[in-house]
């Protein structure tokens, strides 16, 4: 990845040692540096803690203000790497809210027309779900499981771990283990336009040992430096490959849904 021309907004002013120094988070991945070189002296050392405070704070300023969403609309792009295949981009349409309701419309051709509703206060622990493309055109609506073969065949994650929060709880677990341990490097790679608007952007990298549990290898997120939400997610495995890719555009944080855009009634949809 061609490193972005300034940094992040909220990270001006740090030290290239110790940005290079800093441990770090889980989520984030762009193409990778060279190894970091670290000097070993007091005054490296308390500058690395300066920052590695200072770029915790844009994973607990994340956190803050997802803790103030209640729903949220997007064009949801995922990537996925399925039994050792990278598999083609999907455009969804993306309507999350707290706690757990999920509508989504595949816009990509290969799935064009794709429904899944989940809405377990109103129709349980199972989604509603049809097909795409012909197939949706004669075959009705059916009932699935969450994390069922509908999901899964093409998915790494079941359907109620969609969205945002999820992989910002997976920063948390990740990056407090990780600071701990002192086992993770967080970088500032700049900023770049995601959707029109300015976005800084982390990349972590996490130990070259999948034994010691962590999520992955390294990863780089963009963060939006106005609403400091990550719009835009990359993940590598331990050979340095990329597993997931999430882009989040047009991220719309007061969509004023109503109960009819999680209601399989709603005339606008095929449920």
């Amino acid at each position: 990845m061609e490193r972005p021309r300034r940094g992040m907004a909220f990270l001006r002013k740090r030290s290239g040692a110790a940005a290079c120094a800093a441990l770090g988070v889980l989520c984030g991945c762009a193409a990778p540096p060279g190894t970091p070189v670290v000097r070993p002296d007091a005054a490296a050392s308390a500058a690395a803690g300066e920052e590695l405070e200072r770029l915790h704070g844009v994973i607990d300023r994340a956190v803050e203000e997802y803790g103030k969403v209640r729903e949220y609309r997007c064009v949801f792009q995922k990537r996925q790497r399925i039994r050792g295949v990278l598999q083609e981009p999907q455009r969804i349409l993306l309507k999350f809210r707290k706690p757990m309701d999920v509508y989504m419309r595949w816009l990509s051709r290969q799935h064009e027309g794709q429904e899944i509703l989940y809405a377990p206060a109103r129709y349980g622990t199972r989604a509603i779900a049809r097909a795409g493309g012909w197939k949706g055109a004669v075959t009705p609506p059916i009932p699935i499981d969450v994390d069922g073969y509908w999901v899964m065949r093409d998915n790494l994650h079941p359907l109620d771990r969609v969205g945002i929060g999820y992989f910002l709880d997976l920063f948390m677990r990740n990056a407090r283990r990780a600071r701990e341990e002192k086992a993770s490097m967080l970088i500032d790679r700049g900023a770049e336009q995601i959707s029109g608007r300015p976005a800084g952007v982390l990349e972590s990298v996490l130990p070259d040992d999948p034994s010691r549990g962590y999520y992955c290898r390294r990863c780089v997120v963009w963060f939006d430096e106005g609403h400091g939400l990550p719009v835009k997610i990359m993940i590598y495995d331990w050979a340095d490959d990329l597993t997931e890719e999430y882009l989040y555009e047009n991220l719309d944080l007061q969509p004023g849904f109503t109960d009819l855009d999680f209601d399989r009634r709603n005339p606008a949809y095929r449920l």
